[in-house]
């Protein structure tokens, strides 16, 4: 079922930005890693980059999704697709010059690759 999901997911990516231009945005998702050096004491965090393609949803239809008593002033509804690794709270987007912050993830139907996620 998930590569079924997933297969749709990118189709109905493809046909909305051959359709509209401008709707479908390539991003960016980064993921911070923390290391420990127990000689030194000190903390290192890098990030790892993953490519993808997103699609800004409305913001009222947040809670079409989630529970709308958490949704936050600035929250963003974000469609996520094409993305190599799950989407978690804290991950960064970026797409354009626009930088968020992932506050709420949902993978859709257990798919891995077609996220809808809630970002500031």
């Amino acid at each position: 079922m998930s590569t079924t999901v997933v297969l749709i997911a990118k189709q109905a990516f493809d046909d909305v930005d051959s359709a509209i231009s401008g709707v479908v945005k390539d991003a960016t998702l980064t993921k911070e890693t923390t290391s420990y050096n127990e000689t030194t004491g000190a903390t290192t965090t890098t990030g790892i980059d993953y490519s993808c393609r997103v699609v800004f949803g409305n913001r009222s239809a947040i809670k079409d999704f989630f529970d709308s008593s958490e949704v936050g002033e600035g929250d963003r509804l974000v469609y996520i697709q094409a993305l190599a690794v799950q989407a978690k709270k804290a991950d960064k987007l970026v797409s354009g010059d626009l930088s968020l912050e992932i506050t709420k993830t949902l993978n859709v139907a257990e798919a891995d690759g077609f996220y809808i996620v809630v970002a500031k």
